[in-house]
């Protein structure tokens, strides 16, 4: 149910429930489902992915909190020790982890750090180089890229150091371009600006960046959501309830029917 064939995320607390929408690629289909979490997170919650098609949930902004939370396959909720209260955080699993960058607590901020399901407990980790929130970072290679909304460039972490390199700076022309960036990894990179282009490039040279098309959204980036499955990137759009293919071998965007 939310393996990366779907885009997940979470709606206003209007009902004061948990509402979780998923948008299924495979059918090309929307759902809303209702969790029943210990208090209502809320659009601003960050969302993870983990084994087993289980989920974690970070942070909320209304009634500003760092709750942790963890959503197995059976629908079970499971409260974990909390975070720094923040929301706009991005989150990526990865051995035995969850990696937590940026962020906001009404100031953007340089947060790291990790929860370790090991420990079962939040490790601080070396500061982001400047502050950021709505981030979307990918492991490559064994180290974690990380676009940011408000820098003009992307950052590689290093786990093993536990330090950033920027390793790319400025893409397009427009400075409000350069803020609304997503990262995505599949056989290649590509980068989507939602007031820009997508961007490609070769994982062993991770500076080789293409242009290869230009977004048709002008959405608030933070009403935007995407997945990747059988070679396209979907692109969803909030505010106007409008979706979007773009089919990789082809560079092709078109729009999908409302489901």
């Amino acid at each position: 149910m939310y393996n990366q064939s779907t885009s997940l995320y979470l709606t206003e607390n209007i009902n004061k429930k948990t509402n979780l929408f998923i948008y299924d690629t495979e059918r090309e289909a929307q759902n809303v489902e209702i969790l029943d979490t210990p208090e209502p997170l809320d659009a601003d919650t960050c969302i993870a992915r983990l084994p087993y098609n289980s989920l974690f949930f970070y942070g909320k902004q209304f009634r500003l909190s760092g709750i942790t939370l963890v959503l197995d396959e059976f629908k079970r909720v499971q409260l974990m020790p909390s975070g720094t209260p923040c929301y706009y955080s991005s989150a990526l699993y990865f051995d035995r982890s969850v990696f937590c960058f940026g962020g906001s607590n009404g100031n953007h901020l340089a947060l790291s750090e990790r929860f370790d399901f090991n420990q079962n407990c939040w490790i601080k980790l070396a500061a982001l180089p400047k502050a950021d929130f709505k981030c979307h970072c990918i492991i490559l290679n064994g180290n974690i890229l990380i676009a940011g909304y408000i820098s003009s460039y992307i950052l590689r972490y290093s786990i093993e150091d536990n330090d950033f390199t920027r390793i790319n700076y400025r893409f397009s022309d427009s400075e409000e371009s350069n803020k609304r960036k997503i990262l995505i990894y599949e056989e290649r990179l590509y980068l989507i600006e939602f007031d820009g282009w997508i961007y490609e490039s070769n994982p062993r040279d991770e500076n080789s960046w293409r242009k290869i098309c230009n977004t048709v959204t002008r959405d608030n980036p933070s009403r935007v959501y995407w997945s990747y499955n059988k070679g396209a990137i979907y692109i969803g759009c909030r505010l106007k309830n409008d979706y979007y293919k773009f089919k990789l071998s082809e560079k092709v965007m078109i729009q999908l029917d409302k489901k």
